[in-house]
């Protein structure tokens, strides 16, 4: 059986990523983009019984950063800084979901790796930063 909080982290990621997709799909303009967002924020929340939690926030944002990244590729010349962005927020997803399917016992907030270290974070600081200085 799925654990609620795998549900819950799925939904929560593929929510901005499918409006985004379908704002694409439809040859929207990008400043729709926002609009939408904002529009499937409020049936998240009817999928917890309250409003803070924790695992729906972190979710969202790494489905967000998901799309910006689709964004980015569709519609940008920096395409290689979206794949970087997609690739980071599937990384991040994956290793909690799978700790939910497989792991249970041991799934915390923590199973995001959000807060993986202060190297891990420099190194992504680091990787930005070198790519605006190269392609910025």
């Amino acid at each position: 059986m799925v654990c609620r909080q795998f549900s819950i982290a799925l939904i929560s990621y593929l929510n901005p990523i499918l409006c985004t997709s379908l704002l694409i799909l439809t040859e929207a303009h990008v400043l729709w983009y926002t609009f939408g967002i904002l529009l499937t924020v409020a049936p998240l929340f009817l999928l917890v019984n309250h409003l803070s939690h924790p695992v729906l926030y972190r979710a969202y944002f790494i489905g967000a950063l998901t799309s910006a990244g689709i964004v980015l590729c569709r519609y940008s010349l920096h395409t290689q800084l979206g794949v970087y962005f997609i690739g980071l927020s599937i990384f991040h997803i994956t290793e909690y979901l799978l700790t939910a399917l497989f792991k249970e016992n041991k799934l915390s907030l923590d199973s995001f790796l959000l807060n993986h270290s202060t190297a891990y974070h420099c190194a992504l600081g680091a990787g930005f930063v070198e790519y605006l200085i190269e392609y910025g």
